[in-house]
């Protein structure tokens, strides 16, 4: 689920954990996409403030790991995500359909003025020496 996104505490490898959609993962693990574009997650923050770091961690994720993240950023106190999109709760096995991400990316470079916090960067698969 995207709030693992969050968690303060390292992840952790729970070898014999399931779940209805496979193998338990403490992280947020994208769809196979098979169409243009990239997942995104909005982080809306309690307050406004200055960003001083984060950590973009891929552990365990040693042969699926995403290739590369980037980070955005705006002041946007009243951005909403239209009522009519699906899947996005955050739960995990939700997913936004195509034409959902579509409205919302949309929506998104319209409501808001976007600057970057991070350039798309490299991320190593998730082993001890290549995972942050």
């Amino acid at each position: 689920p995207a709030q693992m996104f969050l968690a303060p505490s390292p992840p952790v490898f729970k070898a014999e954990l399931f779940t209805e959609f496979g193998k338990w993962m403490d992280g947020w693990e994208s769809r196979r996409r098979r169409t243009p574009g990239h997942d995104w997650c909005i982080i809306r923050l309690g307050t406004p403030g200055v960003l001083r770091g984060f950590d973009v961690d891929t552990a365990f994720f040693t042969g699926n790991n995403v290739p590369a993240v980037g980070i955005m950023g705006c002041y946007c106190p009243e951005l909403t995500v239209p009522d009519v999109v699906t899947g996005t709760t955050g739960a995990m096995g939700t997913c936004a359909t195509p034409e959902d991400i579509a409205k919302v990316d949309a929506h998104l470079k319209q409501a808001a003025n976007w600057f970057e916090v991070l350039p798309r960067s490299a991320l190593g698969p998730g082993y001890e020496e290549t995972r942050h």
